[in-house]
């Protein structure tokens, strides 16, 4: 297969006219691919692309032990699984230790610490070595990199570049609450829903804001705020008549964000449609960044210039 076919392929699964599983049956069918670099190269760019870790809902009982900014922070360090790294936090290459947990947390050291410990004793997170050189395992009873080794559990997809984008737009308190909310996504509607093992589709109950408060351990205005905040980031949907009221809306997560695995048919379709592109908009942002720092360099050298 050419470059330009290949790329093709890709900016259509980019541009959301073909999911990730489509675009990957599209290379295999349609174009004979012999060196085994080339595949190899071509199946790096789509696992980079759709990476994600696994998130069991046995988890589930545990997020609601633990609050909001807790579970914002747990979900910060299982995107930096590798895989082929039995669940050690890596980042450029090497296992994190607490200083690098810092940086991607944003906290300082003691309240790095107690939160680790949190994690540690309700079972979600294992330290093995020293303590001075200590490494940071995510116990994959709950939360895995690859395929689910044999977990029947229902299970929510975490999308690795897409979150780690939203994080930066969200608090520790709001990607809590986000996370604690996915595991309510219906596979078959994407809806979320009070049951979303519910198999009947007629008997399925949209989860509305007072039945999220309920859940969430927060008040109605609270939780309000929160959707507010994701709907604000782009990856909140509020559906339902014009100019009805937020606690009469049925809600979506993006599915290029979190995802039950229904990533084919009219439902994702549909779904697809009421949020922006979060690949296109990650490119556009880095394309304004790039831009932004090229601009302050050209103004510094400037300065310098007029300095001598």
């Amino acid at each position: 297969m050419s470059k330009s076919q290949f790329t093709e392929i890709l900016e259509q699964a980019v541009g959301g006219a073909l999911t990730a599983e489509q675009a990957r049956k599209e290379i295999g069918s349609k174009y004979d691919v012999r060196n085994k670099n080339q595949i190899a190269g071509f199946q790096k760019k789509f696992k980079k692309r759709y990476e994600h870790v696994i998130e069991f809902h046995t988890v589930h009982d545990l997020y609601f032990q633990m609050n909001h900014a807790e579970v914002g922070t747990f979900y910060k360090l299982v995107l930096y699984l590798q895989w082929d790294k039995d669940g050690v936090l890596i980042k450029d290459g090497k296992s994190m230790k607490l200083k690098e947990l810092r940086t991607i947390t944003g906290l300082g050291d003691r309240q790095l610490r107690k939160v680790l410990n949190r994690l540690e004793e309700l079972g979600l997170i294992i330290k093995s070595g020293s303590k001075k050189d200590q490494e940071y395992i995510v116990n994959p009873m709950f939360v895995r990199i690859g395929n689910t080794k044999g977990n029947k559990a229902p299970f929510t997809r975490l999308y690795k570049k897409t979150g780690r984008y939203i994080q930066d737009k969200l608090d520790a308190k709001e990607l809590g609450f986000l996370l604690k909310l996915s595991l309510f996504i219906d596979f078959n509607t994407l809806i979320i829903a009070q049951d979303p093992y519910e198999k009947n589709p007629d008997k399925l109950v949209p989860l509305r804001v007072k039945d999220i408060a309920q859940r969430m351990g927060d008040s109605e205005q609270t939780t309000k705020a929160y959707i507010k905040a994701l709907g604000n980031a782009g990856i909140l949907y509020e559906d339902g008549p014009a100019g009805s009221p937020l606690t009469k809306k049925i809600f979506y997560i993006h599915p290029q964000l979190v995802s039950r695995g229904n990533e084919e048919g009219d439902v994702y379709a549909k779904v697809m449609g009421y949020f922006a592109n979060l690949h296109l908009q990650m490119k556009y942002d880095s394309a304004r960044d790039i831009k932004t720092k090229m601009k302050l360099l050209i103004e510094r050298c400037d300065v310098a210039k007029k300095a001598h």
